[in-house]
């Protein structure tokens, strides 16, 4: 019977673990698994799995990105085959890289140049948001406790998957004003500050004064806090003051651990100091 040849790192290889699978796309909180496959010069795949295989993720720097590396878990799975299991928690690019050191260094390396590189494959990949999660979205705003008579209340939401990452894509979010009776009142919108992010800025607005309650759901599934109370005041305030109903919104903290919700706290028409 013919054996492989000793394990030449250049050769080596890595796929999907499952059909159909992407290689440098997972999603946060969700295990997602390669295989690195040590190979001889010849491609033909190793039988003793004593080569060293594994990976990582580096985040890539800059501006709310990732900050910590994620390191594969790896076992042999027969077959020269080895699994590289991750689960990663923060959204955002990453280099991703696999490794081999082979069991024979020497003969590794004996085709190239001065120091060997057990690196093979290095490419770009992406961590993207899991599921949204009612439970779990973040909300900010002057207009959370209620704004005067005909002055635009602002509240902001951002929608979150489980660990805290702000959603990307379309979400199902929902607001209204509702009266004491239950039934609607005023008017809401909903609107997308940042386009790719699901942040949005709802603006209300009741002429008459009294107590409302802000429901805003996520499919249908009541956010954290939802319904919020309301006081809408008889308060006189000059046309010129009235601000746009917009708010900038910057500096939300995401991701596993970030402790902090959205933004500074926000001044705008209807809030009191």
């Amino acid at each position: 019977r013919m054996h492989p040849n000793a394990t030449q790192t250049a050769a080596c290889t890595i796929v999907p673990a499952a059909a159909g699978g992407r290689l440098a796309e997972f999603e946060a909180g969700v295990p997602s698994a390669v295989l690195l496959e040590a190979r001889d010069a010849f491609g033909n795949l190793q039988e003793h799995g004593r080569d060293k295989l594994s990976m990582v993720l580096m985040p890539l720097h800059g501006l709310r990105q990732p900050k910590n590396t994620i390191r594969a878990q790896v076992e042999y799975v027969g077959g020269g085959r080895h699994r590289a299991t991750i689960r990663p928690t923060e959204v955002g690019p990453y280099e991703m890289f696999a490794m081999c050191r082979p069991l024979d260094v020497t003969a590794a390396s004996a085709t190239g140049a001065g120091k060997a590189s057990f690196t093979y494959f290095k490419r770009r990949a992406e961590v993207v948001s899991g599921a949204s999660s009612a439970a779990h979205c973040l909300v900010r705003g002057p207009g959370l406790k209620g704004t005067l008579c005909g002055v635009p209340g602002i509240v902001y939401v951002a929608v979150c998957d489980a660990l805290g990452n702000i959603c990307s894509g379309p979400v199902p979010l929902a607001a209204e004003v509702l009266d004491s009776d239950g039934g609607p009142a005023g008017s809401t919108t909903l609107s997308q500050p940042e386009a790719g992010e699901s942040i949005f800025l709802i603006s209300y607005r009741v002429t008459a004064k009294g107590r409302y309650r802000l429901q805003v759901t996520l499919g249908g599934a009541d956010i954290r806090g939802s319904p919020f109370p309301l006081e809408i005041r008889p308060e006189d305030m000059p046309r010129a003051d009235l601000g746009p109903a917009h708010a900038h919104i910057k500096g939300i903290s995401q991701g596993p651990g970030s402790g902090s919700s959205p933004g500074p706290r926000a001044q705008g028409p209807g809030s009191r100091p």
